[in-house]
């Protein structure tokens, strides 16, 4: 009897078991083979290299992900041309999602960079090659000597190398590709941009128009700016009696006949001409001793000019501020 009960007692739960099995069964099935209800990705732009700020974006530098359609930002970039030739505006990693508000127009980099320049001071780009210079670790912020590279003789060859500027501030730095010629290698070149005065920015394209340009990098401690004195206290400072006497000097200079002056820069021009924008006559070394022809004229900046005879018999200008008497 015992026997009997037990075998019905377990035919009824087979029949439960099997039951409830096969109800569960029908509940999941259709979710699991509806293919509406799978979940729904969006294919987004990805970097594919670290990116750094106000790099020029390229095909390399991107790549495409899959993301679940509900985790997509709003300001996730879709297509690779939306942001090819435009500028990253922060530092973007590997595997990071591009998104709009980090990139910038060409144009709006250059909106940009008018904004870092100092008042009275202008921004000027200039073409330096980048395996021959530093210009591979030049960053803006970054400080530089200009260096220029003038070749007088090709036969020798015989090259002239000027310290021009000292202590610039680099605005911005972008990588340009030269088209090679028939024979030629590949050359890679770097248009920097540095904060310049009027008459410096003169100098800078002038010299780049003769030669090559060169940069040497500051450390980034010597990079620190002097702090200016006016800023800080909100009042104009005097000019000291130096300053003085190098301005009496100025206005005195070359009244007198036969008057002979000394370069005082370590590299000093002469020009053709009794302006910034004149043509290089020659240049000089410092300590140089220049006959005074009794002529001088004063630009639009006021500046006073000086015709000089050289060394080497050569007559051209050279600016008053950078020569003494030879008497002092």
């Amino acid at each position: 009897m015992k026997a009997r009960r037990i075998v019905l007692l377990a035919l009824i739960s087979g029949i439960i078991t099997t039951g409830i099995f096969y109800i569960v069964m029908n509940q999941t099935a259709p979710s699991s083979s509806n293919p509406t209800e799978q979940t729904e990705v969006v294919e987004v732009v990805a970097a594919n290299t670290d990116i750094a700020i106000d790099q020029k974006i390229t095909d390399e530098n991107l790549n495409t992900k899959e993301v679940p359609k509900d985790q997509v930002h709003t300001e996730s970039v879709k297509e690779k041309e939306e942001v090819i030739g435009k500028f990253a505006s922060a530092d973007i990693k590997a595997g990071e999602v591009i998104m709009n508000h980090r990139i910038r127009t060409k144009e709006e980099v250059t909106d940009v960079v008018s904004r870092k320049i100092t008042e009275n001071k202008r921004g000027v780009s200039v073409k330096v090659e980048f395996e021959e210079s530093v210009s591979n670790l030049t960053a803006p912020g970054d400080y530089v000597d200009v260096m220029s590279n003038v070749v007088l003789d090709k036969s020798i060859p015989l090259i002239e190398t000027d310290l021009i500027l000292e202590k610039v501030r680099v605005l911005a730095v972008g990588e340009r590709m030269v088209e090679k010629k028939d024979g030629d290698v590949e050359k890679t070149y770097m248009t920097v941009t540095l904060e310049l005065s009027k008459e410096d920015s003169v100098e800078l394209v002038h010299a780049s128009e003769l030669g090559s340009i060169h940069l040497a990098l500051y450390s980034k401690v010597d990079s620190v700016e002097e702090k200016d004195p006016e800023k800080e206290s909100g009042e104009k400072q005097e000019p000291d009696e130096k300053e003085k006497d190098n301005e009496e000097s100025e206005a005195k200079i070359g009244d007198e006949k036969d008057t002979r002056f000394v370069t005082t820069p370590e590299r000093s021009i002469i020009r053709k001409a009794p302006q910034l924008t004149a043509p290089v006559l020659t240049v000089v070394d410092q300590g140089t001793a220049l006959l005074f022809l009794n002529d001088q004229e004063t630009d639009d900046d006021e500046r006073v000019w000086f015709k000089v005879k050289t060394n080497k018999k050569k007559d051209g200008w050279v600016s008053s501020r950078i020569v003494k008497h030879e008497d002092e």
